[in-house]
């Protein structure tokens, strides 16, 4: 079973769309950040990921967004706003919930994930104010994870 990608996702600041070639290229530059990584590493598998970039209304790219995992019934999702100047200000949570009206929208998805690590304080307030509730603790990777779920 799959997922459908929509072309682009509007909210009231920013919108998610298809990655370029050049928004790919820009997400490299940034994956070899040591700060953004400690709090947010790339880590465990993903099976059938789909990439949006994070784009502000003035078309200025600050990260990406993911869906990855999609088992027919559940579906991971995560985002990284890589632009420092846009912490802070509720993009991230626009962006996720976003992410998350349209997984739910597109398919027969009873429950959405999301991980953190847990001494990310500021992306664990994003997802809880989405609505996100932890569900469980662990070790991936050698980072000490936090789970939260949100459900129909």
């Amino acid at each position: 079973m799959t997922i459908a990608q929509s072309n682009e996702l509007k909210g009231e600041r920013l919108f998610l769309r298809n990655q370029t070639p050049e928004d790919e290229a820009r997400a490299r530059l940034y994956s070899g950040d040591s700060e953004l990584n400690a709090i947010d590493p790339v880590m465990g598998e993903s099976r059938g990921s789909i990439f949006y970039s994070i784009v502000t209304n003035d078309d200025t790219h600050i990260g990406f967004a993911a869906a990855y995992n999609f088992t027919g019934i559940d579906i991971e999702l995560g985002i990284r706003i890589w632009n420092r100047d846009y912490w802070d200000k509720g993009y991230g949570t626009e962006a996720l919930g976003l992410l998350a009206d349209w997984a739910f929208a597109s398919s027969v998805i009873n429950m959405i994930i999301v991980k953190v690590v847990e001494t990310n304080a500021r992306a664990r307030k994003c997802y809880e104010k989405c609505g996100f509730i932890e569900y469980a603790r662990g070790t991936l990777d050698g980072y000490d994870m936090v789970w939260l779920q949100k459900t129909r």
